[in-house]
């Protein structure tokens, strides 16, 4: 399986299962904790565990199995109201501990390439959250 060498998107892989999973938490800017070191790494650990605990609950909701293989992510910001949309990469780089926590609860084998293909998009909505499409993929 052959990704674009711009984007990671394997054109090719046969979609096996999908999920949508839409949490009311919101993805905060990298700019709130950029280093993982002192009084920020708490701050950090504490946005991974309540991810943590979002995505165990969605992923017995929806059914969704343990990860084995590859899996595609496509992470959609969901702002409203007088909110903008965040700049790109304080917003795939605030979605860190969603894709660590993902791991955690076993929706996806690992976050390196091999076993994640992650996609970011951001929409103006009624409310403000996260729609998380899983894509398991072969």
């Amino acid at each position: 399986m052959t990704a674009c060498p711009k984007c990671g998107y394997h054109a090719e892989a046969a979609v096996l299962r999908s999920w949508t999973l839409e949490i009311p938490r919101e993805v905060e800017s990298a700019n709130s904790y950029t280093v993982n070191a002192g009084k920020t790494r708490w701050k950090y650990a504490a946005q991974r565990d309540a991810w943590t605990r979002d995505m165990l609950a969605m992923r017995r909701v929806h059914g969704m199995t343990v990860a084995v293989g590859m899996r595609r992510v496509t992470l959609t910001r969901l702002y409203s109201g007088r909110q903008r949309e965040m700049d790109r990469a304080n917003f795939i780089a605030g979605a860190k501990p969603v894709l660590d926590a993902m791991v955690r609860a076993c929706m996806l084998v690992d976050d390196k390439p091999k076993w994640l293909e992650d996609h970011y998009a951001q929409v103006k909505a009624d409310r403000p959250g996260l729609r998380v499409l899983v894509e398991e993929i072969g």
